[in-house]
């Protein structure tokens, strides 16, 4: 029933009771597949849940994955902007050459972010990239500026 694998919903279960009779909502939920088998899910926490729903939920394709939009609070009136940030990740040993290719990775992908009906013509919407290198350097670029 997952929207996702509607196209595929025939071949996946032709055999099967339900692909022999399925009902209207076939193919109309984003359906999440979690797997816990293999963790200790006394030491789960809440943040890896959310983790693993962001994750689950881009891998879908069924929602823009943007790495963090950060929304107003309508309750707090003074707060102008709301951010789109895309994150990179570089290891420490990292070359400049390769922190610039991350660079123009995530441009690409702010690029894309513009364009969403969500953000296009809004000047409250702010776009930013952040590298991160190793575990403590990080370098910040603000609507295109890279520093």
């Amino acid at each position: 029933y997952d929207l996702s694998r509607k196209n595929k919903f025939k071949s996946l279960f032709e055999n099967l009771y339900i692909g022999k009779n399925p009902t209207p909502e076939q193919g109309k939920y984003a359906v999440m597949l979690f797997d816990f088998s293999g963790l200790d899910t006394d030491s789960l926490d809440e943040k890896y849940i959310k983790v693993m729903m962001l994750s689950t939920l881009f891998i879908s394709r069924l929602y823009l994955p943007t790495d963090i939009y950060l929304q107003k609070n309508p309750t707090i009136p003074d707060i102008k902007y709301e951010y789109v940030l895309e994150i990179k990740y570089a290891k420490t040993e990292a070359t400049e050459a390769e922190i610039k290719a991350k660079y123009t990775e995530a441009e690409i992908q702010i690029d894309k972010y513009r364009k969403d009906p969500r953000f296009v013509g809004r000047d409250d919407v702010k776009f930013a990239v952040v590298v991160f290198k190793g575990k403590g350097e990080y370098a910040l670029t603000n609507d295109g500026y890279i520093p």
